[in-house]
Formats: C-alpha cells, sequence, structure tokens
C-alpha cells in the first residue's frame, strides 16, 4: 500500500510542476472534493507552485504512516522536497479506494509560503 502511494505521489508533484490543477481535483477522493471546490483547489496548489517555484524530487523515502480499519486503508505520507525559493514541506494523505490510492488531503508549509 505504501508504494503505491508514493508512485500517486510522484504522479501528483508532476501534475503540480505541469499546473494540471484540474486533474488533481478529479483524480482525488471524495473528501479531498468536498473540503474545497476545483476552483479554491486550483487556487490553492498554484499560490504553492507560484511561491515555492521548481521542486527537485525527493532525496529520500518519506515517513509514513498506515492505518487499516473495517473502513480502508490509509496512508499518510511526509515529504521533504528542495525546491528554487526554500524546502517545502509536504504531508499527504492517500484513501485506498479498491487498490488505487486517491488524495484525500494536502498541507504544505515553507517559510517561502508565508511571502507575498
Amino acid at each position: 500500500m505504501v508504494s503505491a502511494a508514493e508512485r500517486e505521489a510522484a504522479v501528483f508533484h508532476q501534475r503540480v510542476a505541469a499546473r494540471q490543477y484540474d486533474t488533481i481535483y478529479d483524480t482525488a477522493a471524495p473528501a479531498f472534493q468536498s473540503s474545497l471546490n476545483r476552483l479554491a483547489s486550483a487556487k490553492y496548489f498554484a499560490a504553492i507552485r507560484d511561491k515555492i517555484a521548481a521542486c527537485k524530487p525527493p532525496d529520500e523515502a518519506p515517513a509514513y504512516v498506515t492505518n487499516t480499519t473495517a473502513a480502508g486503508t490509509r496512508v499518510q505520507l511526509r515529504y521533504r522536497l528542495a525546491c528554487a525559493n526554500g524546502v517545502l514541506e509536504e504531508t499527504m494523505l492517500y484513501v485506498i479506494s479498491g487498490d488505487r490510492p486517491r488524495l484525500a488531503g494536502y498541507i504544505a508549509t515553507s517559510p517561502a509560503l508565508a511571502m507575498k
């Protein structure tokens, strides 16, 4: 499950770099889609991309936590990325739907995000 979530996270990073925000939203889990609408999602990812600029792929495997219940499996990944305008720390939550992870939550932190 973790390796599938890592592969999906790599696709997510490619989509952010290519500014494919609608695709990120369309393939996300219902929990993500109900937390913010398509336009707000696109603005959020665009603001991160514009402020942090291009990021290198992660140098190491992410820290992760898995949780399996009767409702399904959740995988939380934590990445630390070196980007053009500083370090970006990400927490990504994936829910496993069938055998495919879907983005259910995303948090990004960086000093560069606080700057105008």
